[in-house]
């Protein structure tokens, strides 16, 4: 959508309002539209009126939470996403989210919340590839290493996980390993041609 489009939009959302005030998703859809357009008081302004019709909507809660990470309004988001968990414990992403807010401030506490994500949804390539991130940097080895291979092993794994999991190897000294990992991105990931001539270049320098 341009702009107008986003004008229009909310104009639409504030109608149906007025028509039904009673009715919890105009508020959402207003707030992804205000936050498209950059106007993230607004939207977090509708999303906490979305809250007040029903308190126990997870992915409104989530939402706000996002939005006030990308406020940089860390407590704030902190504490909606522990109230996401509150609400539905068994949801990896406000998991995910917490482990990157407190990965710097509580290592332990953040690296506890990446696990967690990741054990709830051990496919997603994402929660895979940040858990064994945080661990490696922690100084463990032999575990990342599993769930990086476990990962590429049933192609869940992103690109970065590729590269982090070669990195590893070439740090612990096992070139033929890395090679061998670069060889499985080049056959399993869609890279566009830039990125293939690269890591192509990256294998035949490797000893």
């Amino acid at each position: 959508m341009n702009r107008l489009d986003y004008d229009a939009a909310i104009a639409a959302f504030e109608t149906t309002h007025k028509l039904r005030p009673d009715f919890q998703p105009p508020y959402v859809n207003r707030a992804f539209a205000h936050n498209a357009k950059g106007q993230n008081s607004q939207a977090e302004a509708a999303f906490r009126k979305a809250l007040e019709f029903d308190p126990n909507s997870i992915p409104v809660t989530i939402n706000l939470a996002m939005l006030l990470g990308e406020m940089e309004r860390i407590p704030e988001a902190e504490k909606a996403f522990r109230r996401a968990v509150q609400l539905d414990p068994n949801n990896p992403v406000p998991a995910f989210n917490l482990g990157i807010l407190l990965a710097d401030k509580d290592p332990t506490g953040g690296l506890a919340w990446c696990q967690k994500a990741y054990t709830l949804q051990p496919n997603n390539g994402r929660y895979g590839y940040t858990y064994a991130f945080y661990l490696n940097r922690q100084g463990q080895i032999e575990e990342p290493i599993s769930i990086l291979e476990k990962q590429i092993n049933g192609r869940h794994a992103t690109p970065d996980a590729y590269m982090f999991l070669a990195q590893i190897y070439q740090s612990l000294g096992q070139h033929s390993k890395a090679k061998y990992v670069f060889e499985r991105a080049l056959k399993n990931l869609d890279l566009s041609p830039q990125d293939r001539m690269m890591l192509q270049r990256q294998i035949q320098g490797m000893p």
